[in-house]
């Protein structure tokens, strides 16, 4: 069985310019996030990432496969969006 690499990405302007698709598990800034949900709205979806450890979602949004914005988000407990 292949091992999936994992994307990795230094920064926020990283993820916005080379965000391609859906993974389960993505690097930011060296600390892996894991995949948590999706939500949509009409369009637009958002998916969510969260470093348990450091208590910090990233949060995707985009429209078909075009990033629009990228955003960082402490939250001790699940991130309501």
């Amino acid at each position: 069985m292949k091992s999936e690499a994992i994307p990795n990405f230094n920064s926020i302007a990283d993820v916005f310019d080379n965000y391609k698709k859906l993974s389960s598990k993505i690097q930011f800034e060296g600390r892996v996030y894991k995949y948590m949900n999706v939500s949509f709205q009409g369009d637009v979806h958002k998916y969510i990432y969260r470093n348990e450890v450091e208590r910090h979602n990233l949060v995707i949004t985009g429209i078909d496969d075009e990033v629009i914005s990228v955003v960082g988000i402490y939250s001790v407990g699940a991130l309501a969006i």
